[in-house]
């Protein structure tokens, strides 16, 4: 049996959408985001060196009808996703060094007055590819065919809690 006495529990918090899409971008961006950022520096780059005005008419349609575009296909495949859900509602995390993440949902409850319950989640450490220490919250990267990951506010932490102590 396991010792939870040096478990770190947050209060409850909600993650908004703007956050996720934010850290989603500094995620997706590095990784996925050079071919979208070379196409229109090469296009100028070729307007130049050609003296074609035409190509540089083509690099501002990549920035202003392509990018959007490319944006907005992130925002549906990562956002209305069923996993972005553990992002956005609200709840309170336990932090077993070292084990697992515990999301406890709090309950939700629609503008028709309905409540709706959802069960608790746990994520075990092999399920955690990467932990980051971003500038608002730790970032929990996990194992999965498509970008998942958790944002705990440094807000909601507990005082005194140390970044060996958030890592797996």
């Amino acid at each position: 049996m396991t010792d939870h006495s040096s478990d770190i529990v947050t209060s409850v918090f909600k993650t908004t959408s703007g956050e996720y899409l934010y850290t989603l971008l500094s995620i997706w961006i590095p990784r996925h985001g050079w071919p979208l950022a070379l196409t229109p520096i090469a296009f100028v780059v070729l307007a130049a060196t050609s003296h074609d005005w035409r190509f540089a008419l083509v690099a501002l349609m990549t920035i202003f009808i392509i990018m959007p575009m490319v944006l907005s296909w992130i925002y549906i495949y990562y956002l209305l996703t069923p996993e972005a859900r553990r992002a956005l509602l609200p709840k309170r995390v336990q932090i077993t060094p070292g084990e697992s993440l515990l999301l406890v949902y709090e309950p939700a409850t629609a503008d028709n007055g309905t409540t709706t319950f959802f069960p608790p989640e746990k994520i075990e450490a092999q399920d955690i590819k990467r932990v980051m220490f971003a500038k608002t919250g730790v970032v929990y990267l996990l194992r999965a065919p498509m970008i998942q990951f958790i944002i705990v506010p440094y807000s909601v932490l507990p005082a005194g809690v140390t970044r060996r102590e958030l890592s797996f």
